[in-house]
């Protein structure tokens, strides 16, 4: 098996990309909608825990709903590694197991040269995380 090729996907999985689940706080993770009105009237960031993340794209759970094709503004803030920023397309919302939360599933929409380099170090210090885990 190739080294990198957690990356790609052929998993089993009918995805393009293999999703990591990253059940450890690797990163913090912070939502803003793009509505003027919307960020008007909420006035804040919305945090998001990190539920899955590929190179493709990532899913969180946060205390909004978005609307199917919502594009928002995306920051993660890794333990380890540079900070990335995105831009990120709702593809759909579900309701959580916990009250006044929502599940987001989304892809990056849009992302500079840095940040994609980023975001490959933080998928391998996930990946890193999760295999540290496993072997305790």
């Amino acid at each position: 098996m190739r080294k990198d090729s957690w990356l790609g996907g052929d998993n089993g999985d009918r995805r393009r990309f293999a999703r990591i689940l990253s059940s450890r706080a690797a990163c913090t993770c912070l939502v803003t909608q793009d509505s003027y009105q919307t960020a008007l009237a909420e006035g804040r960031k919305h945090s998001a825990l990190l539920s899955t993340i590929s190179v493709n794209g990532i899913s969180f759970e946060s205390d909004f709903r978005p609307s199917d094709g919502e594009c928002m503004s995306l920051e993660i803030r890794p333990i380890e590694g540079p900070d990335l920023s995105a831009r990120i397309k709702v593809l759909h919302s579900r309701s959580s197991s916990n009250d006044g939360f929502y599940i987001i599933g989304s892809q990056f929409a849009e992302m500079s040269e840095s940040d994609k380099q980023s975001l490959l170090i933080l998928l391998q210090t996930i990946q890193r995380m999760e295999q540290d885990m496993q072997e305790i």
